[in-house]
């Protein structure tokens, strides 16, 4: 993971050890996706804190505590379904809108993630 309990817990005040360690595998796991195609580690992460510089590392971790936030305050982030209209000269339509992760937990923590050098978003020559 990308956080710690202890962590979690200094940046979210009364957060039980359970909530915790659920918010802290969920907002990883959001981490995990804006990473994109890379191998996963075997400790089930796409990154782990020994393959990235400290500087890196640092930017992940409060990218991912920022997610864990954004979650404890609104924990149907990723399953609530908003709704849209759109009008035009002769017609009226309302439906589901969708919504990306960019939407759903800012550009803040994209930007955090991409100017890691570690998103999907970055890319390195060999």
């Amino acid at each position: 993971m990308y956080v710690t309990r202890a962590e979690l817990q200094n940046a979210i005040d009364g957060l039980s050890d359970t909530d915790a360690d659920d918010l802290a595998v969920d907002a990883s796991n959001a981490i995990d996706l804006m990473l994109g195609a890379r191998p996963v580690s075997e400790d089930g992460w796409k990154v782990t804190e020994t393959d990235v510089a400290p500087w890196q590392w640092e930017k992940l971790k409060t990218a991912t505590i920022r997610v864990a936030k954004r979650l404890h305050a609104k924990p149907d982030l990723f399953t609530a379904q908003q709704y849209e209209t759109v009008k035009g000269p002769d017609f009226e339509m309302t439906g589901p809108k969708a919504i990306g992760l960019v939407g759903r937990l800012g550009a803040d923590i994209w930007g955090l993630v991409a100017n890691s050098g570690l998103g999907v978003y970055s890319g390195r020559a060999r």
